[in-house]
């Protein structure tokens, strides 16, 4: 009796010296993880991306790095980093979103809206997006009503498209400002109002969105709801040009070539409609091919500018 005891005592006293250091290994691993997490972060935010997404590979893996599952996954859809990988991609929005992710599950209704990596589904997107949407995801919330703006797999509604950019706007989020004003602009789903489109167009604008920008440079150009005013259309056109926004480039290069808000300057125009060509507009290239063929000439006003 006495020996079965000693030996029951032994055994818990070697299970409990396996689970001493067991536990001391496990805190220093996830100690480990913990660090490498806060150096990714670190990278991401400086746009050292390489150097991040190879730490975020390290700890990913991991059942409960939700946030590192759904940054790594994050890098690998949009090319952050190496290449673009839609289907590492998917199953690691998936791994988060089983930890209750809320951006993750958004992704993964983006990459079933688009078709990125899966084939286009949009019964798929609504089912993530509203998981996402309905717990106050503010990007789920524009998906849901980018759905119902084009009819995408719902009836097409857009005083209903309306009501979601409404709750992302409640977030803060300037590009649900942004669809606002272009729903009063167009008379979608509400009336056609081009003193409400400026309002929702500037505040976003005003938080430094470039399509906001864009389209308030537009109104300016255009004289919408307003009398036009090429100098601040120029002036906002401007700021979106500087963020990337390619359609704000191509209109900026018009506006030198034409001598519209601005000095006419044909480098200038040249400068720009090269910045939209990078930026994947078409209409640039036959642009900037009459610049370069006409840099020392005198061209006649373009009738179709801003009419």
């Amino acid at each position: 009796m006495k020996k079965k005891s000693v030996i029951a005592i032994n055994l818990c006293l070697i299970a409990s010296i396996v689970t001493l250091f067991g536990n001391k290994i496990y805190m220093l691993y996830i100690g480990d993880c913990h660090q490498l997490w806060e150096e990714a972060q670190t990278h991401y935010v400086n746009r050292q991306y390489e150097k991040a997404r190879e730490l975020l590979e390290k700890i990913a893996h991991i059942d409960t790095a939700h946030h590192a599952q759904y940054l790594t996954g994050d890098m690998y859809l949009k090319g952050l980093g190496g290449e673009i990988d839609y289907d590492k991609a998917l199953k690691l929005f998936h791994q988060s979103a089983a930890g209750g992710n809320t951006y993750a599950e958004n992704n993964i209704g983006f990459m079933y809206t688009y078709g990125l990596g899966v084939t286009k589904d949009y019964s798929q997107a609504f089912k993530w997006l509203n998981r996402a949407a309905t717990q106050g995801n503010p990007e789920a919330q524009i998906g849901m009503g980018s759905l119902y703006k084009n009819g995408w797999g719902v009836r097409k509604d857009c005083y209903i498209a309306m009501t979601w950019y409404l709750r992302s706007v409640a977030h803060g989020n300037t590009d649900a400002m942004n669809n606002i004003g272009y729903l009063y602009k167009n008379g979608l789903g509400v009336p056609k109002d081009f003193e409400e489109a400026y309002f929702w167009f500037k505040k976003a604008a005003d938080k430094n969105n470039p399509i906001a920008q864009y389209n308030v440079g537009n109104m300016y150009c255009y004289g919408e709801g307003m009398e036009k005013d090429f100098a601040k259309g120029a002036e906002w056109l401007t700021k979106a040009a500087l963020q990337g926004n390619a359609p704000a480039q191509y209109n900026l290069g018009r506006m030198y070539q034409w001598g519209k808000g601005v000095k006419k300057d044909l480098q200038q125009a040249r400068f720009w409609f090269q910045k939209a060509i990078d930026n994947g507009h078409e209409k640039a290239k036959e642009a900037l091919t009459k610049i370069k063929s006409d840099l020392s000439k005198e061209d006649t006003e373009d009738p179709l500018l801003f009419t």
